[in-house]
């Protein structure tokens, strides 16, 4: 029957032939492109469930020696108060070496990084998990820069505080196998109001890794993925 049609229709044919093969080369090429976008980000979403699962356990192996730092701060404290209930030298002189370890912290977030520099984070389609996923960064900042402070709490006798400073008295770290309360009252003094410092920045950060571990948790809770708590 084509071989009736007039050239005109069949040049009309060919052309249609023509444009239907394109239009369909195009169409699996985007299909193909698009599909596989769709599975480097499934790769990146399963990915970014794992370091954030890992970040987790890290930050609460990191917060249990936190609160125990709470615990061996307030007792020395104690110690060096009214209330006193007269610890063996030994035991003080422990209790000082420990309150000198401070536990670190030092999430790893490549994934949520790249995710965000990408712009691939904007593909997620859960808007709460995009929303804490983009807010996890100033969680991270207020714990750190605490961190930080503590850190150079212990490495400086003296630190900044806004406009004024603090000058502390670090002999009783020298004197390690001395207890804080055998020392001079000045000392005791001195020492009394570093260990307060400390515990103040100490608490603040438990507060602000409990509210870190929240976001853990629910951005974990909208991936599916199931959290476990560190040794």
């Amino acid at each position: 029957m084509s071989s009736n049609l007039p050239p005109w229709a069949k040049a009309g044919i060919q052309a249609l032939v023509i444009v239907a093969s394109i239009l369909l080369a195009f169409g699996i090429e985007a299909w193909w492109e698009g599909r596989q976008e769709a599975e480097h980000r499934a790769i990146l979403l399963e990915d970014l469930a794992t370091e954030i699962a890992q970040n987790r356990e890290a930050l609460s192996v990191s917060l249990r020696r936190q609160r125990e730092r709470v615990e061996r701060i307030t007792t020395l404290l104690t110690e060096l108060g009214p209330d006193a209930v007269g610890l063996p030298t030994d035991s003080v002189v422990v209790l000082q070496r420990r309150v000198l370890t401070n536990p670190t912290y030092d999430p790893a977030l490549g994934i949520l990084e790249l995710l965000i520099q990408s712009g691939d984070l904007a593909y997620i389609e859960d808007r709460e998990l995009r929303s804490h996923a983009a807010g996890l960064a100033a969680y991270l900042d207020d714990y750190l820069s605490n961190q930080t402070l503590m850190l150079d709490l212990l490495i400086s006798p003296e630190v900044v505080f806004g406009t004024g400073s603090v000058v502390f008295d670090f002999s009783f770290f020298d004197a390690r196998d001395v207890a804080l309360t055998t020392a001079s009252p000045e000392v005791q003094d001195r020492a009394g109001k570093y260990l307060g410092v400390a515990l103040g920045i100490t608490n603040l950060m438990v507060g602000q890794g409990d509210a870190l571990m929240a976001e853990f948790d629910e951005i974990l809770s909208h991936m599916e993925v199931p959290s476990a708590d560190g040794p």
